[in-house]
């Protein structure tokens, strides 16, 4: 037999793992000391007072969720969703949104299946398929950025845009949020009439 089975097999488990198993010890005789120490653990575990850094996240849903950004009495955006969840005070992650911008006389309309808004920035985040429309124009991509401080669309995927007698294609774009000024990487162009 292996020295190290047999040294173990002649003592009890209690003992090699250095636990005793009777009811009259320490606790056992002085219930005093007991209570003193649950006390004691009550206290070391009591909050230091100090706030947290981050606050936990609420998980607040809101359904048929609408917002507005207005500027000197002018609404710049609109933001509708079937639904958010409010990850923070000032994020909330958005199903089915549908953002309209007013940058000019005609809106551009931005829809997906999910998003992320930042309030307090105003900055949006558009993923999944995307679809996003103009007066004279549809665009086809995936995950689109709305960057309000420079009132600029973009995307670093694929781009389908289709007028009225073509189609164009690019790897990437950068828009105004208008959708008139737009710049794509590796441009094609197709005739459709």
């Amino acid at each position: 037999m292996n020295p190290l089975k047999k040294s173990l097999s002649e003592h009890s488990p209690e003992k090699v793992i250095g636990i005793t198993t009777s009811t009259d010890g320490l606790v056992g005789k002085s219930p005093t000391l007991f209570v003193v120490l649950f006390f004691c653990l009550l206290l070391s575990c009591k909050n230091s007072g100090k706030k947290p850094d981050m606050e936990p996240p609420s998980y607040e849903y809101i359904e048929n969720f609408n917002v507005k950004q207005t500027k000197e009495g002018k609404v710049i955006w609109k933001l509708r969703a079937k639904n958010a969840r409010f990850l923070s005070k000032d994020v909330a992650e958005l199903l089915y949104p549908e953002v309209t911008i007013y940058s000019n006389k005609n809106p551009s309309v931005i829809k997906s299946s999910s998003g992320i808004a930042n309030l307090k920035t105003s900055d949006i985040g558009i993923f999944g398929d995307t679809t996003l429309e103009s007066k004279d124009k549809t665009i086809f991509t995936n995950d689109v950025k709305y960057k309000n401080s420079e009132n600029k669309i973009y995307t670093d995927k694929f781009v389908r845009i289709l007028t009225e007698d073509k189609e164009i294609t690019g790897t990437s774009m950068t828009s105004d949020a208008a959708l008139e000024s737009i710049v794509l990487t590796d441009q094609k162009v197709k005739w459709l009439k």
